[in-house]
C-alpha cells in the first residue's frame, strides 16, 4: 500500500544543557546572533537536563556557538 508522505534525512546539531527556564530562547538567540538560521529545533527534558536538537544553516558554526554556552 502506498502512503502519501515523504521521508527526508538531514544532519542536526545535538547539545545537552542544564534544564533551566528560558534555555531554548537563549540558545536560539545565540545562534541567531552568530548568523546561524534554524530550519527546525526541538528539545526534550528529564527535569535535570535539556537535549536540544536543531537543523541549522551552518552546523559547524552552531556547534562552536553552543559549545561556548554554559
Amino acid at each position: 500500500q502506498k502512503l502519501n508522505y515523504t521521508v527526508t534525512e538531514s544532519k542536526v546539531v545535538v547539545a545537552e544543557f542544564a534544564d533551566k527556564k528560558g534555555t531554548g530562547a537563549i540558545l536560539a538567540k545565540k545562534l541567531s546572533d552568530a548568523g546561524v538560521n534554524m530550519g527546525y529545533a526541538y528539545s526534550g527534558s528529564n527535569k535535570k537536563n535539556v537535549l536540544f536538537v536543531a537543523n541549522t544553516s551552518d552546523n559547524e558554526e552552531a556547534v562552536k556557538v553552543l559549545a561556548k554556552i554554559k
